[in-house]
């Protein structure tokens, strides 16, 4: 989710490299991430978002042990050892 929104900054900026494929095109037409391609990759950014969130709920507040490896694999209950 944080990546989404870095990239959106970006593309907000002008700058594509983020999206290899993309900036190689826009440098190879000497264009610049502008008009209609810059909103159309705006709003697939936001889409995006709304469906990693639709996705994957806001599990931060959750206690269920099978969730903790995924959410921090490095984080130990205390007074837990092995």
């Amino acid at each position: 989710m944080t990546k989404l929104g870095l990239w959106h900054g970006h593309v907000q900026k002008g700058n594509a490299a983020s999206f290899t494929h993309l900036d190689t095109a826009l440098e190879n037409k000497q264009v610049g991430l502008e008009g209609e391609l810059k909103n159309e990759v705006e709003a697939h950014l936001r889409l995006l978002k709304q469906e990693f969130e639709r996705y994957i709920p806001d599990l931060g507040d959750t206690e269920l042990p099978e969730w903790k490896m995924t959410r921090n694999p490095f984080r130990l209950k205390r007074g837990h050892s092995s």
